[in-house]
């Protein structure tokens, strides 16, 4: 069983809360506290308030907070914001920045703001993985 955190549960707290808020008639599952909200709504949101919880417990610079909507079972959207150490700073320094991911059907993926595409490289043994 994987570890869960205070900064896990303090986390979907506050993206649980702030779904619940913009989206009072959706339901949300969260990785630490179930579904809530309306079962029978067409929307459900999915959060994994802390993607990468081992990585963060032991102080290796890699997780991130990841949210999605599908809509009667078909995704819709997602964001992952990725925390990176600030250059020069560490895992367990106050410094941090984040890279924002982001997709919406149809409408292409994103970091940052700007379109992401797939790589054109079509051999796997040319790939990086």
């Amino acid at each position: 069983m994987a570890p869960v955190t205070e900064t896990d549960k303090a986390s979907e707290a506050a993206v649980v809360g702030a779904l619940r808020e913009a989206f009072p008639d959706h339901a949300v599952l969260g990785e630490e506290g179930g579904v809530l909200g309306d079962v029978k709504s067409d929307y459900l949101w999915c959060v994994d308030p802390l993607d990468g919880t081992v990585n963060f417990a032991h102080g290796y610079p890699s997780f991130c907070v990841s949210v999605g909507v599908v809509r009667h079972a078909t995704p819709v959207a997602g964001c992952v914001v990725e925390f990176l150490p600030t250059p020069g700073g560490s895992a367990g320094s106050a410094g941090w920045t984040t890279r924002t991911f982001t997709a919406a059907r149809n409408a292409g993926a994103f970091l940052d703001g700007k379109q992401i595409f797939v790589s054109r490289v079509k051999e796997l043994r040319d790939a990086l993985v």
